[in-house]
């Protein structure tokens, strides 16, 4: 296997690389976390870079880049903040889908919005009583002449008060049938009469919001749906092996740059006459983060692999998922650890690294739900 980049590659890197430093310092990212601030001119300037079209497939207007070109991109911009890479995902998250299952109408309308970045999606399935269990929601669209009828409640939906959005909601339009069947994907304007939004005090993506969505006989025109109508289960999972190697991308961007928070820590902090880097113990932490931090890196470039050749890959995303996030929230305690009282504070931002790892081993699919998809594709071999 050939793991050096093309030249292309290692321009994108680059210069996502170069626009992250010079756009999204630390300082910066701390103070959008501690102002709960979305970062809406730091997106809008990715715009004129074209690469809100990057993912787009060339017959639709785009440059048809593919998975390890979406690996590279989620990794660079996550460095300083997984929000920020969560943003971007988002956006293209939501032009996959139009691409793949939307009607010409919303492909003439949104990815023209998007491209110039005046377009921002969220995605909202969780309810109250249905996290894990995604499949038992209870929102309702009806439809009612040529409009849908929303009914219903949702939790913890990211983003969704952000400038310029769309909500697309899960569903469920047809009562009577099983569990993943007869849910839809909806488009729903954040400012649709009858909608409210409470915004949740939550430890990590303050920067992003997470939202209760109340839906109160919500109206939205008959071609708000994102597909075929009952379809909007296959949809979700299309493209969910894609998702999770996006968020374990930007996992390991995180916590490379939290690594190296770290080690410069440990070389400058001085006890007892020495470095905390020179004691054998401090010495066999580093050792095992890096060796974890270079496992995960490899597992997102396995997936991106094996997404760019078609290969089912189900498990590897799962596993992906599960370390990456895991190796981040590892590597942001030890770091609590290693720092001691300075952890704690805000200044030294491991503690904004310590509440992004526990958000990603819970937003997306918790660690428990990746290991019983691991479990059950291996089992029932």
């Amino acid at each position: 296997m050939d793991f050096n980049f093309t030249e292309e590659q290692c321009m994108l890197r680059d210069s996502v690389r170069a626009f992250i430093e010079r756009e999204c310092k630390p300082e910066l990212m701390r103070q959008y976390d501690l102002n709960g601030e979305y970062p809406t001119e730091i997106l809008q300037k990715m715009a004129p870079l074209g690469w809100y079209s990057a993912f787009t497939p060339v017959e639709h207007g785009g440059q048809g880049l593919g998975p390890m070109e979406l690996a590279i991109v989620a990794e660079e911009m996550a460095r300083f903040s997984p929000s920020i890479s969560t943003a971007y995902y988002m956006a293209i998250w939501g032009v996959l889908n139009i691409v793949h299952y939307g009607s010409q109408e919303h492909k003439d309308y949104f990815l023209q919005r998007v491209n110039a970045g005046k377009q921002n999606f969220s995605f909202s399935m969780t309810e109250p009583d249905s996290g894990s269990d995604a499949a038992s929601l209870r929102t309702r669209a009806v439809l009612d002449g040529d409009e849908w009828v929303i009914n219903g409640e949702k939790v913890f939906s990211t983003q969704s008060a952000a400038p310029d959005n769309t909500i697309i909601l899960c569903a469920r339009t047809d009562a009577d049938a099983q569990r993943h069947k007869g849910i839809s994907l909806i488009f729903v304007p954040k400012d649709a009469k009858g909608l409210t939004m409470r915004r949740l005090s939550t430890m990590s993506r303050r920067m992003l919001g997470n939202y209760q969505l109340t839906f109160d006989n919500v109206r939205v025109p008959r071609n708000s749906v994102l597909g075929e109508v009952n379809k909007g289960w296959d949809y979700i999972v299309g493209h969910l092996e894609r998702e999770r190697m996006s968020v374990a991308a930007a996992c390991v961007g995180f916590a490379k740059q939290t690594f190296e928070d770290i080690v410069q820590y440990l070389r400058q902090r001085k006890q007892f006459g020495k470095s905390l880097g020179e004691f054998q113990a401090i010495q066999h932490t580093i050792a095992d983060l890096k060796v974890a931090l270079d496992c995960a890196q490899l597992l997102v470039y396995k997936v991106a692999w094996m997404l760019e050749r078609g290969i089912p890959c189900g498990t590897e995303a799962a596993e992906c998922k599960l370390f990456c996030t895991e190796t981040q929230l590892n590597i942001s305690m030890q770091g609590m650890r290693l720092l001691g009282a300075y952890g704690l504070t805000e200044d030294f931002g491991m503690a904004r690294a310590f509440r992004e790892g526990m958000g990603a081993v819970t937003g997306g699919g918790t660690s428990n739900i990746q290991r019983n998809i691991i479990a059950r594709n291996i089992l029932k071999a």
